[in-house]
């Protein structure tokens, strides 16, 4: 029988330490190749495919009604897997179309007033309840953000435009 000396306490120490010292270098290349990847697809989102989302929904807009502009809005919201990018999309569309859509009186109707958060919030959850999509974010976030804005700025019974409240401008004027 063979008994083996113990390994000696610097040795445990060194072999965990350098266990961890991978693992926190392993993470941080994870870390860093994510962050690359999440940079590179979300500027690239913002600096092209937001403004071009206006752009469509106003082309779109030309040949169809407010209603149409909204269902439209919905179906590019709706399902999507950039719980963030994609909303703004849709919204940005439907801002646009609606901009360019035929008016009707019934789309600003019962919209609340931006500052009513209570009040646009239940709008915005009902409005997507009748359609049969519950209280979606991505459904509520289009009609606070692409419908009650368009709803809030220039043109036939629309409010002052919500770009242009809050900012130093109106801010002096007052």
């Amino acid at each position: 029988m063979s008994t083996s000396a113990p390994m000696p306490r610097w040795a445990k120490v060194l072999i965990v330490v350098g266990v961890l010292l991978g693992v926190v270098i392993g993470l941080a290349i994870s870390s860093l190749r994510v962050l690359q990847g999440m940079l590179e697809y979300g500027v690239s989102a913002v600096a092209f495919d937001l403004p071009q989302s206006h752009v469509e929904g106003q082309e779109w807009g030309a040949t169809h009604d407010e209603a149409s502009c909204i269902e439209e809005g919905l179906v590019r919201a709706m399902p999507c897997a950039d719980p963030m990018l994609c909303p703004a999309a849709a919204s940005l569309f439907t801002h646009g179309c609606l901009a360019a859509a035929a008016d009707t009186t019934e789309t600003c109707a019962a919209v609340p007033a931006l500052d009513d958060r209570d009040g646009m919030r239940t709008w915005a959850v009902q409005s997507c309840e009748a359609r049969g999509l519950g209280n979606a974010p991505n459904c509520v976030s289009l009609f606070e953000q692409g419908v009650a804005r368009y709803c809030a700025g220039d043109g036939p019974g629309r409010g002052q435009n919500p770009q242009e409240e809050g900012t130093v401008e109106t801010m002096k004027s007052e």
